[in-house]
């Protein structure tokens, strides 16, 4: 059963900005050229602008889940909410979630609008792995500083779901418990939306199998990265891309040319493999660039993933233009 998907149900919380309807049109299209078992996209326009619900609509895959509206107000921990948080995306994802399960899926696949499959059969070949004890197959964004399920793509089976019954985000009282002091010490990770799988995970004393990053180019350690070679995850679209992120002044775009042209030449000099393991090697707070550089790099992922995917996930692969 677990390896053996009958029906997967895909939740996904649709959040698009007024010039990213390329990028929901790519999600949409790389789901179903590259997912060969019957599927249903569950999601949420709950924050999807007006004129990109008739996208979804005429998707024969999609079903718009009528969710609840997250509501600041009644959320416990209020006070430390934002809108499109942590708690607002889980939220909407454990009603996406539930919502398959009660209509049967044999599997449950969460991804992003700017996460998506770039390899013929990824269900069948991330759903092999899984067991009685392998529990879950999901992407790891840094082994070393975030080595939880990052729900950019999780995949499991029902029996778990039903067995184990996952919260996506710890309440507060789990974050303040002695288990989750136990995770927290054990597992270094980042606390956000799958940390409760992670958590689920550590106690039950399961295992689960690890999508890390198989990138041989990528200007940046978090952005544009694929995973094991069969999933493509952009990253940060939903607070990237907002109108005030996108005028950037010549100084900037001069810094992020600068960044460029000094990653094309340690290539030339290092090749990009060797670049990469050293890059690897610096820790994830300390490599961080600034936000300004950081937000360039984003924009030009964004803008060659967009120009020519086929021709940019090949340049990811191997490393060549």
């Amino acid at each position: 059963m677990h390896g053996d998907i009958e029906k997967l149900g895909i939740a996904v919380v649709y959040l698009v900005s007024e010039r990213n309807g390329r990028l929901l049109d790519l999600h949409l299209s790389q789901i179903e050229k590259n997912t060969e078992v019957p599927y249903t996209i569950y999601g949420s326009a709950n924050r999807l602008l007006p004129q990109f619900r008739p996208v979804l609509e005429k998707n024969p895959n999609v079903r718009i889940c009528e969710c609840e509206t997250f509501d600041v107000s009644n959320w416990t921990d209020r006070h430390t909410v934002i809108a499109g948080s942590r708690e607002e995306h889980s939220f909407y994802l454990e009603q996406l979630i539930k919502q398959a399960i009660d209509d049967g899926v044999s599997h449950v696949a969460i991804l992003h609008v700017d996460s998506f499959p770039i390899a013929p059969g990824w269900a069948r070949k991330l759903a092999a792995g899984l067991s009685e004890t392998c529990v879950l197959a999901g992407i790891v964004r840094d082994q070393k500083a975030d080595c939880k399920p990052l729900t950019a793509c999780i995949l499991f089976a029902r029996d778990f779901y039903l067995k184990y019954n996952p919260r996506l985000l710890p309440t507060r009282e789990e974050f303040a418990s002695a288990e989750y002091q136990r995770y927290r010490a054990a597992v270094p990770h980042q606390g956000d939306c799958g940390t409760g799988y992670g958590l689920k995970m550590f106690t039950e004393k399961l295992t689960w199998s690890q999508l890390a990053r198989s990138n041989r180019a990528g200007e940046h350690p978090l952005f544009a990265g694929l995973y094991d070679d069969l999933i493509f995850h952009l990253g940060a679209a939903a607070f990237k891309d907002s109108t005030q992120s996108v005028g950037f002044s010549p100084q900037h775009r001069r810094k992020g040319a600068l960044r460029s042209s000094v990653k094309k030449g340690m290539d030339s000099l290092l090749g990009p493999r060797i670049r990469r393991t050293i890059t690897d090697c610096i820790p994830l707070k300390i490599r961080r660039p600034d936000k300004h550089a950081e937000q360039v790099t984003w924009e030009d992922e964004r803008r060659r993933l967009l120009e020519d995917p086929e021709s940019y996930f090949r340049y990811l692969r191997t490393g060549q233009e």
